[in-house]
């Protein structure tokens, strides 16, 4: 059905996958700083490749752990391949 796609994830799995309410995944969406979606009719559908990639991205180096790092930090890569 999905062929080449892999598993695809609901707007609600992935809030659910990133431990984030609704509001805040909107708010992360219409900044641009949430994973890259796919639209499919009205549907916003996500590959769980690329979401677990993209939550990697946002992982805290051991030594900046101290450090207050919003989870909505991302880096201009990741702002650039969500347009």
């Amino acid at each position: 059905m999905n062929q080449g796609l892999g598993e695809l994830l609901s707007q609600k799995q992935v809030m659910q996958l990133i431990c984030v309410s609704r509001d805040t995944f909107r708010r992360m969406r219409k900044s641009g700083v949430a994973p890259g979606a796919y639209q499919i009719g009205k549907r916003c559908l996500y590959k769980k490749t690329e979401v677990l990639a993209w939550l990697e991205r946002q992982k805290i180096e051991p030594e900046a752990r101290n450090e207050k790092a919003p989870l909505t930090a991302i880096s201009e890569a990741d702002r650039n391949a969500n347009r």
